[in-house]
Formats: C-alpha cells, structure tokens, sequence
C-alpha cells in the first residue's frame, strides 16, 4: 500500500527525498523552457533554515521545502524568521524594521501536498509563501473567501517583524497560496520561468500606496491580474 508506506514515520525521509527530486527535475524543466538555467544547491548542515539553493546566475533564492500526505491533518510548519524576512535593501519597501533585527534572507516556503493511493501517487500540489506573498495578504490584495483569517495574518506578521533571524515561527496553509505550476512558483520566487511577469517589482513598487489605500483603481488591477495568473486557490480571492 503505496499510500500507507508514505506515512508512516521511519520512511519520512524517504519522502523528503521523493518530493526533493520531483521538485530538483520540475525547476530544472521549468527553466529549460524558459531557454535559461537554474542551478540548485543543497546545504550540508540547514543551519539557516533553507534546504534548497536557487541560482540563476544573477540572484539566489533560499527555499525551506516541506511535505505532507493528503491524508495527513497536521497543516502547520516550523520555520525560521529570517527565511520569510526580506533582504536589508528591500525592508523599508515592504514594512519591515530597517535594522538587523527586522531583515533576512529574502527566501521562501514551499510545501508540497503529496496524493496517493494504495497504488501510485496521483499528483502533487505546490504551495508557496514569502514576503511579498505575506505582505500581500496583509495589505488585503489576497484574502480568503470568506475572510475569517485576518487576526492570523495581522499576529503572524507581528511575530514576523520582531526578535531574531533564527527563531522560531509556526504558519499554516492561511499564510500561503497554491500556485497553478512550478512555472508560477518560479515566477512568484522571482526566478526565470516561461510566466514571469515581474511580480515581485510591481509589488514591491507599489506596497506604500497600497497600504496607505492611495493605490490607483490601474495599478491595483495590475497587480491583481498578475497574481491571479500564478495561483489556482479556490480559498482565496484576489483584488
């Protein structure tokens, strides 16, 4: 039973792994496609909270991957600080403290819901969370539907902005959006994918406005229309 073998615990990393290689071959594919080249590095010792190194030669992106079974009713996670924090340059322009408490490593959070039978495993689904991903829920361009989770993002996010890089941080699948493929994974990480439509940029030059509610009716759309085409998340709704 194909199913029951992946959860039981003595083969967890076995799972890991699994998932590591379907993930390693789907970034690989996808920069392939994009006519580009990512290279993927994985620490020895996850010291600073990342399993996974993405480099497109320009900029490196730090990855944490988890999985689950679908079957499985844990949905929470245990992550660093300093993985969801934004680099130092970039923390004014996304609400962070521009100190050395309030920066990191610019990094993101995917985790992968594994669905399997007593047979084969049908599919996977991709997960993703970062800084902009976050910021974007609390400014309220991406909410969920209905909208009972603002408390947890406004806590989460106040949990997220002080103490240090290496705490400690519990999130859920609230915090995070299912995207359509590793395409739109890639696209959100700001790494090269046939999809990449800039989000980060246009999020990030748009953040102060959207959050002092000055945004115009044009630009919202823009970003809204550029976030709806990388997630497929009946949970959520976005503009």
């Amino acid at each position: 039973m194909l199913d029951i073998f992946l959860s039981e615990d003595r083969n967890t990393v076995f799972r890991e792994k699994l998932v590591n290689y379907k993930f390693f071959y789907e970034v690989k594919h996808s920069a392939a496609k994009a006519n580009s080249d990512i290279r993927i590095y994985m620490p020895e010792i996850d010291r600073d909270g990342y399993d996974v190194l993405l480099d497109d030669g320009e900029q490196i992106v730090p990855l944490q991957l988890k999985t689950y079974l679908s079957s499985a009713t844990t949905k929470r996670w245990v992550v660093n600080k300093g993985l969801l924090r934004p680099l130092y340059l970039n923390c004014q322009s996304l609400g962070f403290e521009f100190s050395p408490e309030g920066n990191g490593i610019e990094g993101g959070l995917v985790v992968v819901k594994i669905i399997a039978n007593a047979d084969e495993i049908r599919s996977f689904e991709w997960f993703y969370s970062d800084c902009y991903i976050l910021t974007a829920f609390e400014s309220g361009l991406v909410t969920h539907k209905p909208n009972p989770h603002l408390d947890h993002i406004t806590s989460f996010m106040s949990r997220l902005r002080t103490g240090y890089q290496k705490e400690k941080l519990e999130i859920t699948k609230l915090c995070m959006v299912k995207v359509k493929s590793i395409d739109d994974l890639l696209a959100l990480a700001g790494m090269p994918s046939k999809k990449q439509q800039q989000w980060r940029l246009s999020f990030k030059n748009s953040y102060h406005s959207l959050r002092m509610g000055t945004i115009s009716h044009e630009e919202r759309s823009e970003l809204t229309d550029i976030l709806q085409s990388h997630i497929d998340d009946p949970r959520l709704t976005v503009g």
